[in-house]
């Protein structure tokens, strides 16, 4: 269940597994987020983060990525999020049309190690 799956995950995030991606198929260990020396880390702050698992979409207004992974959400209806026995479920809402920009980017966006500023210039559309 959800709770083995997030034993899994940390162990991942943690440096606890490994895969045969060293030399004849040794094992390495595989550190998704590198707590040893966090500059080694990609860093991405970014708003309006759009989350998709099948037809649901989920947005939140504020979203730390360290390596590609989403680990902090935050949300600007604080209030809510912090008042006792509030209804809170609809603060993970899509954003209104006027608040989001959709545009294409290069596919080097997906990659960490593209770090430059050019990775966040509107893509060239092909007619």
């Amino acid at each position: 269940g959800l709770v083995k799956a997030n034993e899994e995950f940390a162990a991942w995030l943690t440096g606890e597994k490994s895969m045969p991606f060293g030399a004849n198929g040794e094992h390495v260990t595989i550190k998704l987020i590198d707590f040893d020396d966090l500059e080694q880390n990609q860093y991405v702050v970014t708003q309006q983060y759009t989350f998709r698992a099948g037809k649901t979409e989920k947005r939140a207004d504020l979203v730390l990525i360290i390596n590609g992974i989403p680990v902090v959400l935050i949300e600007a209806d604080w209030q809510r999020w912090h008042t006792p026995n509030s209804d809170a479920a609809d603060l993970m809402r899509p954003a209104a049309d006027d608040r989001v920009d959709l545009r294409e980017v290069d596919p080097a966006v997906g990659n960490v190690r593209n770090d430059g500023p050019e990775s966040i210039e509107p893509a060239a559309i092909e007619q």
